[in-house]
């Protein structure tokens, strides 16, 4: 599974708060006269429950354990599936699950709507493709409890879990009239920084940029290097696997098509726009470029298109983006819980909006494979894209 396209969003920001679990309650919903009767609500509802409440199961929960369920109620109201709050043994399984590895079952989610999540990516030989689950699929359960129950990251927190365990997925699928349910075996998938690869062909250099981490400024730009010393004349920029990264990585690698300060990507927050200029780049200003995009193409790699796109510096080529244009901060508390929220939209230099729409391609092309960029051979995006830098059409 991916992890930055359904993860925190571009920027993750980490503070402390001061927390306390009955007390924090009333901060949280407490924020006006008008609206304080919340909290009388809550303290009433809570006292019922302390005075009457016999309990259905064996179990009944802990003082902490309604603080903590009222606080996700609260999150959860926003409708928006980026944006939850975890308790410390979530927060701490999130915190694991990004520190190298993880058990999952290979699969690239998207939010469909408040009731399914859809896969529109699967890992080569993962147990989800080896299990039957196919790119369209639409999940409504997992192990039995409809994915409405949850946020987007709650969904993916509970389809991961240990390697070896089983988790049951209910999908629907396209043309099929009943639901279908598939057991699907975790297993370990190492989270690793992916690299830069490149090709040329005839005096065409394809680029493939996998994700914009740490390395990729660096290694984008001495493939540029290397091309042009050899002769190329135009690019291809494939972005179709890229679910985003760093910003600054991508406007440093935008800014190679310009060689002037331009506007790269706006982020509307609470207070105020936040814009992102190009830097001092230009190494492939006035060179004929493709980019390459899909389905799995989210965040900072729609910045990057969307940008080229604007300045008309780029044809993009394949299919919708993702439409993942929404940042997160992560704000972790002393007692180790933590709150996920969206704190801002992103936005192109033409002033589109990214969220929710994607960034649609100047030539349409749809990959019968799953596996587009693999293979140029067999693959139509990249096809169109020579096509397109051979005839201008």
């Amino acid at each position: 599974m991916r992890d930055k396209i359904y993860r925190y969003g571009i920027g993750v920001i980490m503070g402390a708060l001061l927390f306390g679990v009955y007390v924090q309650i009333a901060q949280a919903i407490r924020t006006t006269g008008q609206d304080s009767y919340f909290f009388s609500y809550y303290t009433t509802i809570r006292q019922t429950i302390d005075t009457t409440y016999v309990g259905v199961g064996t179990k009944t929960p802990s003082a902490k354990q309604l603080a903590y369920g009222a606080l996700k109620g609260l999150v959860r109201s926003l409708g928006d599936p980026y944006s939850v709050f975890l308790t410390p043994e979530e927060t701490e399984f999130i915190n694991d699950q990004d520190s190298g590895s993880y058990a999952g079952i290979g699969a690239t989610l998207k939010q469909e709507d408040a009731s399914s999540i859809r896969i529109i990516d699967l890992a080569k030989d993962s147990s989800a493709e080896k299990g039957g689950l196919h790119v369209g699929d639409r999940i409504v359960a997992i192990d039995d409890v409809p994915v409405s129950e949850y946020s987007l990251t709650e969904s993916v927190m509970h389809i991961r879990g240990s390697a070896g365990e089983t988790v049951s997925l209910t999908v629907l699928r396209e043309k099929v009239s009943d639901p279908m349910v598939f057991k699907i075996k975790r297993e370990e998938r190492i989270i690793a920084e992916l690299h830069v690869s490149s090709r040329l062909v005839g005096k065409t250099g394809i680029i493939i940029v996998p994700e914009f981490g740490t390395d990729t400024e660096k290694e984008f730009y001495a493939v540029v290097k290397d091309f042009l010393s050899r002769g190329a004349t135009s690019f291809i920029i494939d972005l179709r696997k890229n679910p985003g990264g760093s910003v600054g990585v991508c406007v440093a690698i935008t800014s190679a098509w310009t060689d002037k300060k331009k506007l790269v990507t706006a982020m509307k927050e609470k207070d105020g726009i936040r814009e992102y200029f190009s830097e001092s780049g230009g190494k492939l200003f006035g060179k004929k470029t493709v980019v390459l995009v899909s389905g799995s193409s989210a965040s900072a790699s729609e910045i990057l298109a969307g940008a080229l796109q604007d300045w008309g510096a780029a044809t993009v080529v394949g299919t919708t983006t993702f439409g993942k244009g929404v940042a997160q901060a992560h704000i972790a508390y002393p007692d180790g819980s933590s709150l996920i929220l969206t704190v801002a939209r992103w936005y192109t230099p033409s002033g589109r909006e990214i969220h929710g729409k994607g960034i649609k391609p100047d030539i349409e092309v749809k990959n019968e494979s799953d596996d587009a960029g693999k293979d140029a051979s067999h693959d139509a995006q990249m096809e169109r894209a020579l096509e397109y830098l051979t005839t201008g059409r």
